[in-house]
């Protein structure tokens, strides 16, 4: 996540940030200002990684 972020442009050393940090539970780092923001979460309710990952979908986008 952090390499995809940094090549996007994201600004993760000016905010602190590490590849560490996105292993980390409940992290939420945003990038932007509303309503084109975008926000990036570790973690969120309702929905555990090993049932989601089978169902992912591959896209390319661009």
């Amino acid at each position: 996540m952090y390499a995809a972020l940094a090549a996007f442009g994201a600004p993760l050393q000016k905010d602190g940030l590490t590849s560490e940090d996105f292993s980390s539970p409940n992290l939420i780092y945003q990038i932007g200002i509303a309503p084109v923001r975008v926000d990036v979460m570790t973690q969120i309710s309702g929905v555990l990684f090993a049932e989601a990952w089978p169902r992912r979908v591959a896209a390319v986008a661009g």
